[in-house]
C-alpha cells in the first residue's frame, strides 16, 4: 500500500493573467495511479484549454483568472490495483487582481 506523508496545507497567492502549476507528488508505488483534481465536495476541477492537467498529475494553469480562486484544490490519487483512494491536502489559491 502506498504511504502518504502528512502535508501542510499549501497556500499560493498569484497575480491575475501569471501562470501556475499546482503540484499532485503521489505518492511512490509499482503501480501507475489514476489523478483527479476535485474541490471538497468531490467535483471534478473543470479543465479546460486554459486550466489542463498534466500527465505528470499536476494542474496547469496557462493563465490565472479571479474565479480560480478557492480552497480546495485537492489532488485525489487512485491506485486501482489496491482499490485506493488517497486525498492529498487541499491547496488554496488565492489570485490577486492586477490594479
Amino acid at each position: 500500500t502506498p504511504a502518504m506523508q502528512r502535508e501542510k496545507k499549501e497556500e499560493k497567492k498569484v497575480e491575475e493573467r501569471s501562470p501556475l502549476i499546482l503540484h499532485c507528488n503521489p505518492p511512490e508505488s509499482s503501480a501507475t495511479p489514476l489523478i483527479h483534481w476535485m474541490d471538497k465536495r468531490l467535483r471534478h476541477i473543470q479543465q479546460s484549454e486554459r486550466v489542463t492537467q498534466g500527465r505528470d498529475g499536476n494542474l496547469y494553469f496557462a493563465n490565472v483568472i479571479f474565479e480560480d480562486s478557492r480552497s480546495d484544490y485537492t489532488c485525489n490519487v487512485q491506485f486501482l490495483g489496491a482499490r485506493i483512494i488517497v486525498a492529498k491536502e487541499p491547496i488554496s489559491l488565492k489570485v490577486m487582481q492586477c490594479k
